[in-house]
């Protein structure tokens, strides 16, 4: 039986710092089967939007349309719904295997908060192998924006607000713990 095909999802990012997830994207190509990535409006999170993604990705990557899924996304764009999203998609679309690409920064927030969504659904190796793949790194001392718009730093400066955001989160039970993660990433290789 071939094996599932590998996509490679896009973490939505801001403006400044969706670089980071197209041209880890490009590097893919051929690689992967495509690109993923969640719907939603534009400029009121700091994400351009679906929309903007598909016609960047095409016309300055080079990516195919064909090779190109907007999943839906219920709510506002965060990492949680985004995450949720992506978790709900595989499960229906019976997908067993994903890259996903944040922001360097960005990328630990989002690999604990997808185990998280699995977790809730009751996902595990089984139904979704993930793989962690970081975008490209951008400028560590540039000042950009984060987080729907609203946190402002250097990439530098907002490694720790993902890092107390993961203590937050973890907390609340949307992100699976350190533990957890090493866990999943032990079964994940050796099954």
């Amino acid at each position: 039986m071939p094996e599932d095909p590998l996509f490679n999802y896009l973490i939505g990012e801001t403006t400044d710092n969706q670089e980071s997830v197209f041209r880890r994207a490009a590097h893919l190509n051929g690689l992967c089967q495509g690109c993923l990535f969640a719907v939603t409006g534009g400029q009121t999170t700091g994400y351009p939007g679906a929309e903007a993604w598909v016609s960047e990705l095409i016309n300055g990557y080079k990516i195919g349309r064909g090779q190109i899924t907007v999943i839906p996304l219920q709510g506002p764009l965060n990492t949680y719904t985004e995450m949720t999203a992506l978790a709900e998609y595989a499960k229906e679309c019976g997908r067993k295997q994903v890259v996903i690409t944040a922001a360097p920064f960005h990328q630990l927030r989002s690999f604990l908060t997808l185990l998280g969504a699995m977790r809730r659904l009751d996902m595990w190796i089984e139904q979704l192998r993930v793989y962690n793949l970081p975008g490209v790194p951008l400028p560590w001392q540039e000042n950009v924006l984060h987080s729907q718009g609203v946190l402002r730093g250097t990439r530098e400066e907002l490694i720790s607000a993902e890092l107390q955001r993961i203590r937050v989160y973890t907390d609340q039970g949307h992100l699976v713990t350190a533990d957890e993660a090493l866990h999943y990433l032990r079964q994940r290789d050796s099954a």
